[in-house]
C-alpha cells in the first residue's frame, strides 16, 4: 500500500451477486474500479454517489471480506505524472463530483450477456434482468457507473498537450467464464434494492412481494408478464444499441469510445496503463 500513488487505479475483485454477474457478462475477474485521488484517499462512483472521502487503509482492511483482492495499474505515460498534470486530472474528477451513480451497470450486464449469448435462456435470471433492463435503459448523462467516472476524468483532464492522459482502448478477446455455480437471485434482489434505495413502487419491491405471497413461480410470472420473456430483454437491446456511439463492444483496434460501456477490465487490457500487482497492506 506505502507504494501507491495519486492516480493509480484500484481493480477490485468484489464480492456479491451483481459483482458476480458484471465478471461473468465481462469475462473479467474485475466487477470495480477506482483511483488513489489524494495520499491515503481513494475516488471512486458507487451507490452513495461520487466519493472522494474513502480512506485507503479501510478499502485495503476489507480485502477478504467486501472484496476477493485489488489490483493496481499505473498511468503508463508520463510517469511518474508531473504536478500539473495530477493537478489537472484531479480537477477533472472534481467535476464529476455531482453527479449519481448508476445502476446502469445492470444495463451493460445485461446487454452484453443478452448478445454474447450468455444469459441462460429462458430463466428467471434472464426474466429478473429483463426487468431490471426496463427501469434503466433511459440513461442519464447527470449519472456515472465506476468504470464510466475514471475514463471520463482521465479522458476531459485539461493537460498540455491536451489528451495526455486520455486512455486507449481496444477490444480483447478473452476466455468465456462460466456462469457462478453459487449465484444467488435473491441475494442479488436485496443487493439492487440496497443500491438502488427504497421506493415503494419500485420493481424490487414489487418483485419481493410477489415472492412473499406467491413464492417463486409468482415471481418469475411478474417478470415475464412485465417482459414478455426474452423478447422484452431483445427489445431493450435493439433500444440501447440505438443510443450507443460505438456500439456495444469496444472496436477492436482501438476508435472512439463510449463512456457509458467501458467496463473495468477495459483498464486492465489498455496499454495505456501498466500492471504493477495485487494489493497489501
Amino acid at each position: 500500500m506505502s507504494d501507491l500513488r495519486p492516480g493509480d487505479l484500484l481493480l477490485h475483485a468484489s464480492k456479491g451477486e451483481i459483482s458476480k454477474l458484471i465478471m461473468w457478462a465481462s469475462d473479467s475477474d474485475y466487477s470495480h474500479i477506482a483511483m488513489v485521488f489524494e495520499p491515503g484517499l481513494i475516488a471512486e462512483a458507487r451507490s452513495a454517489g461520487v466519493l472522494f472521502a474513502e480512506r485507503l487503509d479501510a478499502r485495503v482492511q476489507n480485502i477478504g471480506k467486501a472484496f476477493h483482492f485489488i489490483d493496481v495499474l499505473r498511468p503508463r505515460q508520463p510517469d511518474p505524472l508531473p504536478a500539473d498534470v495530477l493537478q489537472a486530472l484531479q480537477e477533472s474528477a472534481r467535476r464529476l463530483e455531482d453527479a449519481h451513480f448508476a445502476l446502469n451497470q445492470m444495463l451493460e450486464l445485461g446487454l452484453i450477456c443478452a448478445l454474447r449469448n450468455k444469459m441462460p435462456g429462458g430463466t428467471l435470471v434472464q426474466r429478473l434482468v429483463g426487468s431490471l433492463l426496463a427501469r434503466l435503459v433511459r440513461q442519464d448523462p447527470t449519472r456515472l457507473v465506476c468504470s464510466e467516472f475514471l475514463y471520463l476524468a482521465y479522458r476531459d483532464a485539461q493537460t498540455e498537450p491536451p489528451g495526455l492522459l486520455a486512455p486507449r482502448f481496444e477490444h480483447v478477446a478473452r476466455p468465456d467464464r462460466p456462469f457462478p455455480a453459487d449465484f444467488d437471485l435473491w441475494e442479488l434482489l436485496r443487493e439492487y434494492q440496497k443500491a438502488s434505495g427504497a421506493e415503494p413502487e419500485g420493481v424490487v419491491q414489487e418483485m419481493l412481494a410477489a415472492a412473499g405471497t406467491g413464492g417463486l413461480g409468482a415471481l418469475a410470472s411478474s417478470l415475464t408478464g412485465a417482459q414478455g420473456g426474452s423478447a422484452g430483454l431483445q427489445s431493450l437491446v435493439v433500444q440501447a444499441r440505438q443510443k450507443s456511439v460505438a456500439g456495444l463492444f469496444l472496436p477492436v483496434g482501438g476508435g472512439a469510445v463510449n463512456p457509458e460501456l467501458t467496463l473495468p477490465q477495459d483498464f486492465a487490457d489498455s496499454a495505456s496503463f501498466t500492471f504493477l500487482g495485487t494489493l497489501v497492506p
